[in-house]
């Protein structure tokens, strides 16, 4: 670590590498980011976004803002405090945030620390849950910022839920009818639909996922529903209270070792400015 105001560029890649693992929707892992001095800046990467089931981009801002809860995390574990501002601003639609750091900040927290070791450990699931049931810590991750969770404990809610995924599904590809399976059938939602209330639920969705990884849980994710206007609306007006519904996902406790995704290089996600 650096005594002065400075950002070493080892520790820049480091936590560059560390959001890299973040997780993204369909797994398009569609960030860049910059260094400039003491500042690493966020940047959207619109080639990986898909014009068919994403076309404003909703899914990309969240995927982003889960890399950078782990660009956080990883800057806090060597030492560094920060300045985060959100954006977009216009005239730059894909710079998305600017973290300004310093060292100096003191070691992290034991809290964060658990965090952080689950970055790599962390993944998503794509098959059915076991019996175990989910810690109730897990969900205590959440409010986080601008994101809350709303928990569907009742089996006819589940079924509902199950019943609008598959509807979607029937537009967008083959029926998925895991929703109402094992695992607790939970909502992602934000007090407003702005591109930093994205950035944001990706961010609380890291934080979510990490703190299952540590508890030996996991998540499968249900996009369908969300990716249809009529279907999202429905969620955000008979589940949600009015929030907005920004992920539909199952957490439980996975049998078994998940396939390893393949990362992109970190040259191929950092630049210099």
């Amino acid at each position: 670590m650096q005594t002065r105001n400075t950002l070493a560029s080892d520790d820049a890649r480091h936590a560059i590498e560390d959001a890299a693992w973040a997780p993204s929707v369909h797994n398009t892992r569609p960030w860049r980011f910059a260094v400039s001095g003491t500042r690493i800046s966020l940047h959207a990467d619109a080639d990986r976004r898909s014009d068919v089931v994403d076309p404003a981009g909703r899914e990309l801002l969240i995927s982003c803002g889960a890399a950078l809860y782990n660009l956080r995390l990883s800057l806090r574990m060597r030492g560094y405090g920060f300045l985060l501002r959100l954006l977009p601003v216009p005239g730059r639609p894909s710079l998305l945030a600017e973290i300004d750091v310093a060292p100096g900040a003191g070691p992290a927290g034991e809290e964060l620390v658990r965090e952080h070791a689950q970055i790599r450990r962390r993944r998503s699931h794509r098959g059915g849950f076991g019996p175990g049931e989910v810690p109730d810590e897990v969900f205590a991750a959440l409010p986080y910022e601008d994101a809350s969770l709303v928990r569907f404990g009742d089996v006819h809610e589940q079924d509902a839920l199950a019943a609008l995924s598959n509807a979607a599904d029937r537009g967008t590809g083959p029926a998925d009818d895991g929703t109402a399976s094992a695992g607790a059938a939970v909502l992602l939602v934000t007090r407003d639909d702005t591109p930093a209330a994205r950035l944001c639920a990706g961010q609380a969705l890291q934080r979510l996922l990490l703190r299952a990884a540590e508890h030996g849980a996991a998540a499968a994710f249900h996009t369908q529903a969300l990716q249809v206007p009529e279907l999202r609306t429905v969620l955000r007006l008979q589940f949600c209270g009015g929030a907005h519904p920004q992920m539909m996902l199952r957490l439980g406790v996975a049998g078994g070792a998940e396939p390893r995704s393949v990362r992109r290089p970190v040259e191929d996600v950092i630049s210099a400015e």
